[in-house]
């Protein structure tokens, strides 16, 4: 199902600017937007700072990218590259689409709401590269309920206090040891290498900037070997050190931001080399590892 939740901002930018507003016009009627923010709650520490930021911000600047939205072309792309993915492999329930507008721009993000999957991917990004970032997200929608549990997914109801949505939440991502992460990461980075085969490696990578990617390639024995040693770490910090862009962002010194998507993608690359996608979902996190000898050569300890 695909859904335009960013009318709601569109509504939202045209009224008083409360966070009362914004929850009745963009979050209570898309459940997958308003896990997001939830989500961004989780990993800012709390709710509250987002509320404060809603009512500060600069209407001009979210209408001037409203206005250049091209509905037509959205449906166009959605249709064509969801086929292409399920043609690839079906998800386990079907994956809802919500285009969406927020305050973190430009956004994405594959997260449960509603007992399923769904993504929520910003209109802020560029036309030319929603087809990748709907890929990749499609990508979480695949690995997460088969390497998570079904059933972990299934938990994630409408009606989650704040306090539940944040203890699944942190079971379901955070609370896995890095490596995890490595791997849900990577599938999702090299599954839109599945579905456009022409796409370089700068392509699938396309939340990192050229020149990131170049320094993991340059500096790639020292990476391995700085990533290994978090391998089995859990909790958000970790994840800062590797995952997280932006603000969140707390890379080891002299590292870019994001290595672990860069690490992540050679890990499924090197796997999927050696086995079928079919036997690849048959596999546990340390045997995809295993399987795909990236870290072979690394120095241990």
């Amino acid at each position: 199902m695909l859904v335009m939740a960013y009318r709601g901002f569109k509504d939202f930018l045209n009224s008083p600017l409360t966070w009362e507003n914004y929850k009745r016009l963009v979050l209570d009627p898309y459940p997958a937007v308003w896990n997001c923010h939830r989500i961004f709650g989780v990993m800012m520490g709390e709710i509250d700072k987002i509320k404060l930021f809603i009512s500060s911000i600069s209407p001009q600047k979210y209408l001037n990218i409203l206005n250049k939205v091209d509905e037509g072309k959205l449906r166009e792309i959605y249709h064509s590259v969801m086929a292409k993915c399920t043609q690839i492999i079906q998800p386990t329930d079907e994956v809802d689409v919500y285009f969406m507008l927020s305050p973190f721009m430009p956004v994405s993000m594959s997260l449960p709401a509603s007992g399923k999957m769904n993504i929520v991917l910003s209109v802020a990004y560029d036309m030319k590269l929603i087809p990748l970032v709907l890929s990749h997200e499609y990508g979480h929608c695949i690995f997460v309920p088969r390497m998570a549990g079904e059933n972990e997914i299934q938990k994630f109801t409408n009606e989650l206090s704040e306090e539940k949505f944040e203890q699944l939440i942190r079971k379901l991502w955070f609370d896995r040891p890095l490596k995890w992460g490595m791997i849900n990461e990577g599938f999702a980075s090299f599954f839109p290498k599945l579905v456009f085969p022409e796409c370089s490696i700068y392509d699938c990578l396309w939340m990192m900037p050229k020149d990131d990617v170049d320094w993991c390639m340059n500096n790639e024995k020292k990476l391995k070997n700085n990533i290994r040693r978090s391998f089995e770490e859990r909790g958000i910090e970790v994840r800062r050190k590797y995952m997280m862009a932006g603000p969140l962002a707390n890379s080891p010194e002299g590292f870019p931001r994001q290595t672990m998507y860069y690490v992540g993608y050679r890990v499924v690359e090197n796997c999927l080399k050696k086995v079928s996608l079919e036997k690849f979902f048959s596999l546990k996190v340390d045997d995809i590892i295993g399987v795909s000898g990236y870290f072979d050569k690394c120095i241990s300890g």
